[in-house]
């Protein structure tokens, strides 16, 4: 580095030197000044040139690091892409207007590429936000939410999937996008439908087994209630009044049996309708428990296959019990309307309004009417009604419906 400042000075000395005499002749061609030019020259240019090369030096190491460090992305994109490729699970992410930014190679294989459409019009061929969409839900509180919906892939087959989204959440707090999680369930739900097949099947047996041989036993034992009645009619007028209470407890037990019996066997038979056995359901809750139950409905021509009937059936039918034991109602309303491309059915009561004690004191209902609307791929809903009391709403997607 000295002699390369050496250097420098002298050859900026006689260049100025040089440059000098060739001006001023009458100068003599090298003085003192010359080599104190060069000299600052010299240093200028060392100092420059040190500079150049620190940056360069600078430069060379951060060039080193962003190489290493894209090779290290690259390397985290193949093993994310690597398990993309063998989760054997859908990933998707949707931004705020619910289009597909992104798709892994599970979900393409099955639906084909629909990157940048709308989420609700690929899967379940909505022009509206798909009813209690969990991405929907993220957005609007930033929590991760979860679904059961019912799909049919462009093959036709129906299929079930849950869907587990989560907020993608920026360096500056915001909500841009929304990944959410899409794993093929339907094998278990395939499961879960023949048990509850069972269940519908035993159901019809013990509803019948109610109606031939208990309430036949109870016809025959209110007969010879009513046979003693007329007998000692004259003997024992004072008993007269005990034995009438009697048979009225024994008609009111045959009553009910019929009705239980009848609420039973009518899910097993093969010409049901949703909307009139609600209706039903709605006179029988009046008969057994002494209290208001309306029925409303936007038809009575909805058509659901048999599984999703029956299970809508049971949910409100659970509904309704919990309304009555639970949140002291004196006044229920069960409906059934199809608005915006889906089903609600919606039972409202006008009890205690506290959905933390109807959960907690309904038990193992609460999970069975959940657990009922995933099957069929609905979202239920269990809130306090502004009007009052507890509102269960049930909503289901018309092409969940028969023929759709």
């Amino acid at each position: 580095m000295v002699l390369f400042i050496v250097i420098i000075i002298i050859i900026m000395a006689n260049l100025d030197a040089a440059v000098d005499h060739f001006l001023h002749p009458d100068i003599p061609y090298f003085h003192s000044k010359h080599i104190i030019i060069g000299g600052v020259t010299a240093a200028v240019t060392a100092v420059l040139m040190g500079l150049v090369f620190y940056y360069m030096r600078h430069l060379e190491r951060s060039v080193k690091d962003l190489k290493k460090k894209e090779k290290e992305l690259i390397l985290e994109q193949d093993k994310l892409r690597s398990i993309m490729a063998v989760i054997g699970t859908g990933v998707t992410i949707r931004n705020r207007d619910y289009e597909l930014t992104y798709q892994n190679d599970y979900v393409t294989n099955l639906f084909g590429d629909h990157t940048g459409e709308k989420c609700h019009r690929v899967f379940q061929n909505l022009d509206e936000v798909c009813p209690g969409c969990p991405v929907e839900k993220s957005f609007e509180d930033g929590k991760p939410h979860t679904s059961v919906r019912k799909v049919t892939n462009p093959s036709g087959e129906i299929t079930f999937w849950e869907n587990r989204a989560a907020p993608v959440i920026s360096p500056d707090g915001t909500i841009d996008s929304c990944l959410e999680i899409n794993t093929n369930i339907t094998e278990r739900k395939n499961i879960e439908n023949k048990i509850f097949e069972i269940e519908k099947f035993e159901q019809g047996r013990i509803g019948r087994d109610l109606h031939d041989d208990l309430g036949q036993i109870l016809t025959g034992v209110s007969f010879k209630a009513k046979v003693l009645r007329d007998k000692i009619a004259d003997q024992l007028p004072d008993e007269l009044d005990d034995i009438e209470e009697i048979v009225s407890y024994l008609n009111q037990c045959k009553e009910r049996t019929r009705m239980l019996a009848q609420g039973l066997m009518s899910l097993d038979t093969e010409e049901w309708n949703l909307a009139r056995s609600l209706k039903s359901m709605a006179r029988n809750t009046e008969k057994i428990f002494q209290i208001p139950c309306e029925f409303k409905c936007s038809t009575f021509d909805t058509i659901y296959d048999h599984s999703t009937g029956t299970h809508m059936y049971r949910i409100a039918q659970e509904a309704v019990i919990n309304a009555v034991k639970h949140a002291r109602a004196e006044h229920l309303e069960i409906s059934l309307y199809e608005k915006n491309g889906t089903s609600e059915l919606t039972i409202r009561d006008d009890g205690t309004g506290n959905v933390d004690i109807f959960k907690k004191s309904s038990g193992s209902g609460i999970h069975i009417m959940n657990y009922r609307a995933d099957i069929i791929g609905a979202t239920l809903a269990i809130q306090s009604d502004p009007l009052g009391g507890t509102k269960v709403s049930c909503v289901l997607s018309n092409n969940k419906k028969e023929g759709s």
